[in-house]
Formats: C-alpha cells, structure tokens, sequence
C-alpha cells in the first residue's frame, strides 16, 4: 500500500512489516516527517517494524530523527539502499548515531528487503532464557 508525505518522501508499507521509503531530490526530512511515516506504520502494523531508506537521490534528514530512531521500541532496524558509491561515507556516518537499532547499508533493494525480513524474524522470537 503505497503512501506519500506531500512532495517529501513516498513510502509503501510491506506485508512482512516493514517500509520503504523515497525521498525527493534535495529535500530535507525533519523530525515532523518522519513522526507522520512512523505513526502510520504503527498504526498499520501494530508491532515492531523496519525502514528501509531507498536512496534514489540526495537529501538530507535532521540529526533528531536519528535520535527518535535509537528511541522508538518499535522500530527494529533501518537500511539504506545506494545507487551510488558517493553516498556510502555518508550513509557509513549514520552508523554513529544508531547503536541499538539495527543498521545495513546495501546497494541492492532485495538484499535489503531479506535483511530485513530477517531482523524482524529475529525480532519476533521470545528472549531465551
């Protein structure tokens, strides 16, 4: 089911519980357009859900959504999609700020949907005791 937030970011929500989101050439998302995409995968989702950033152009996101992600319960991993090598120092950099949420960075759209289906798959499973 496909979504847009205005001219910003168009995202399409997966069954296996997870989003991929586009953002517009040169647009910069702030912590208001990411709560709006984040509100409608809870309310889709009901549970634990992932991101995938398809990064088909250059843009820029607020150091505060980072921040919110490391926050979010809900939100178990995020992964960037590259088309281009000149974006991975960048993407490499996001790194810093997530250490609790799962983070990948790949240059290829369905290796990232199966690593992500795979940490939400991890993420279902009950604490071993």
């Amino acid at each position: 089911m496909p979504g847009s937030l205005g001219k910003k970011v168009n995202y399409e929500f997966h069954p296996d519980g997870y989003i991929i989101s586009t953002a517009g050439p040169g647009v910069e998302i702030d912590l208001e357009d990411a709560l709006q995409l984040f509100e409608a995968a809870r309310s889709r989702y009901q549970a634990p859900f992932g991101l995938i950033s398809n990064r088909i152009h250059e843009y820029s996101i607020a150091f505060s959504v980072y921040e919110y992600l490391e926050a979010a319960d809900d939100i178990v991993a995020m992964a960037v999609v590259l088309y281009d090598r000149a974006g991975f120092p960048a993407a490499k950099l996001e790194t810093r700020y997530l250490k609790r949420t799962a983070y990948a960075t790949f240059f290829d759209l369905d290796r990232a949907q199966e690593w992500m289906r795979e940490r939400l798959a991890e993420a279902a499973q009950p604490p071993s005791a």
